[in-house]
Order: structure tokens, then C-alpha cells, then sequence
């Protein structure tokens, strides 16, 4: 796609001076195979740091994109337009046109997130979305769009999933990988 300006939303943090992890990018490049990996900890731990290091050092051969999660994210139809959104630069032919559709569409989050599935399930080059700040996100409604992909794991893409807190347990039992 070219060299284009980013919003921040979608932009992967640097660190300078990161001392080199490879035993927990090891654990994130495991956790790709399970499809989901979450990381959650205390702000200040290092989830971050830790995320764009491994996006920075190949993120396991994937193609990576980030979506800083805020509270305009709390709604159904702006989750999963973000997420559109980022996957726009990274998508080949196939997909790319799709997604440009899926991202002026107005239609609402379940009918988002269907079409998105069926869009990435066409897709060739494998993908892995970085939520951070998922903590940030409170809608029932995102949640359980999160963990349908999750039920139903789509063969190209990985979710990896920053947050300051696990959900008290409403994540358990999905197949989430924790790091």
C-alpha cells in the first residue's frame, strides 16, 4: 500500500532502549497458533513495550496491526470499524477492496463483524490485530463479537488482546492464551 500517515489509533508504539525479550516473544509467536493470545497487567508492566518489540522483531512472520482502544470504542459499530480500519494497509487484493466497503458502511457491529469475518476468511496472508486497552472497551456487545471469533477461530488471523485487567473471568474457557 505505500507510506501513509497513520492516525495514532493505528500506530505501534516505539520504545528506545528495549532490552530484548526473546523468551516472551517466543511465547507470542506460540500463542499464534492458538489464535488468541491475551496479555493482561497492571498499567506500567509493559505490555506495550513488550507487543511493538515483537511486532518490531517480525511478530512471527505475520503482518501486524494496532488499535489503541479508547472510550469512542465502547460502541459495537466504532469497535469494529477501527479494526477495519487498521486491517486496510495490511490486506491483499483480494480482501482490500471488501474492507473499503466494510469501512464506509454506516451498518451497525454484528453486521460488521459478519461481513469482516467473511472477508477474513478469504484472505491468504496471515494477519495478527493488536487490541490494546481492551479494558477500555465495556460493551457487552464487543465482547461477545470478541469471543465468536474466538469460538470460531478464522484460519489467517490472530487476535492479541492488552488489557489491565482479565474481564474477572469472563474470558475463561475461550481458548485464550495468556503470556
Amino acid at each position: 500500500m505505500g507510506s501513509v500517515d497513520r492516525p495514532a489509533k493505528f500506530s505501534v508504539p516505539v520504545a528506545m532502549h528495549v532490552i530484548d525479550r526473546d523468551r516472551l516473544h517466543a511465547q507470542l509467536n506460540s500463542g499464534l497458533a492458538a489464535g488468541t493470545t491475551l496479555i493482561a497487567a497492571p498499567a506500567g508492566w509493559g505490555k506495550s513495550v513488550l507487543t511493538s518489540s515483537w511486532i518490531a522483531a517480525g511478530a512471527g512472520g505475520r503482518a501486524a496491526v494496532w488499535v489503541s482502544l479508547g472510550a469512542a470504542d465502547d460502541d459495537e459499530g466504532a469497535f469494529w470499524h477501527a479494526v477495519v480500519a487498521a486491517l486496510l494497509p495490511v490486506a491483499d487484493d483480494a480482501a482490500h477492496a471488501d474492507l473499503r466497503r466494510l469501512a464506509a458502511t454506516p451498518a451497525g457491529g454484528s453486521d460488521v463483524l459478519a461481513e469482516l469475518a467473511t472477508v477474513l476468511r478469504q484472505v491468504r496472508r496471515p494477519v495478527v490485530v493488536v487490541l490494546d486497552d481492551l479494558h477500555e472497551v465495556q460493551s457487552p456487545a464487543v465482547h461477545a463479537g470478541l469471543l465468536r471469533l474466538i469460538q470460531r477461530p478464522i484460519p489467517m488471523l490472530s487476535l492479541l488482546i492488552l488489557t489491565r485487567r482479565a474481564r474477572h473471568g469472563r474470558w475463561t474457557g475461550y481458548g485464550w492464551r495468556g503470556c
